[in-house]
């Protein structure tokens, strides 16, 4: 868990940029879970989870740009898959997703830092879910905390938020560069590649 303590300090300690810039990056990160699921189910909006960032990318890079993050929240509501309607795992994944852009959101209009903590708990929460499912982990195992937070997929992800984090305390400007530079970074860590090869749908 000393990972997961450094990930809570680093954000504890960035300002609302490195904050709005660490919850896009997860949220590009998780995004293909939610396309998974729309393709398979042929219901959800990715093109609107993608205006998001988009328009988060462009506040990041000139700061005169005003989100209005109340009207986008209030229609991530109608995406939100109900877990009771579709079977499967993709929507549970997908539901993850939308949690973490739920979070992004009200951090953007509260600028409360336990938002951008429970955003990362989403994503981490998505690769706990993948490792039960891949490996068919049973719940009851005395090992199931310690089988889950030594597995690749685990570690990975932790790997990924710190070394994100990291950059952005030493991100000076989010000038396009940068940011080009800081999706690289992030796009070097894997995030349930074969997700779409572990579940019956």
């Amino acid at each position: 868990m000393e990972s997961r303590t450094e990930i809570a300090a680093l954000i504890n300690s960035g300002g609302v940029a490195q904050h709005i810039a660490f919850g896009v990056l997860t949220c590009e990160k998780m995004l293909p879970q939610y396309e998974l699921f729309q393709n398979t189910h042929q219901w959800g909006d990715i093109h609107f989870l993608k205006t998001i960032i988009a328009a988060a990318h462009s506040a990041l890079i000139n700061p005169t740009v005003v989100l209005d993050a109340a009207p986008w929240r209030n229609l991530l509501d109608r995406i939100f898959p109900d877990l009771d309607e579709f079977e499967g795992g993709f929507p549970a994944h997908a539901l993850d997703t939308c949690i973490a852009f739920d979070e992004l959101l009200s951090y953007i209009i509260s600028k409360d830092g336990r938002h951008i903590h429970s955003l990362s708990e989403s994503a981490f929460n998505s690769v706990d879910m993948y490792i039960q499912e891949k490996l068919d982990l049973d719940p009851s195992d005395p090992a199931l905390e310690e089988k889950i937070a030594s597995n690749p997929a685990m570690l990975t992800e932790e790997l990924r938020q710190k070394n994100v984090l990291i950059a952005l305390h030493e991100t000076v400007a989010f000038t396009p560069e940068r940011l080009s530079f800081l999706q690289l970074l992030n796009n070097q860590f894997e995030y349930l590649g074969d997700l779409d090869l572990i579940y019956d749908c």
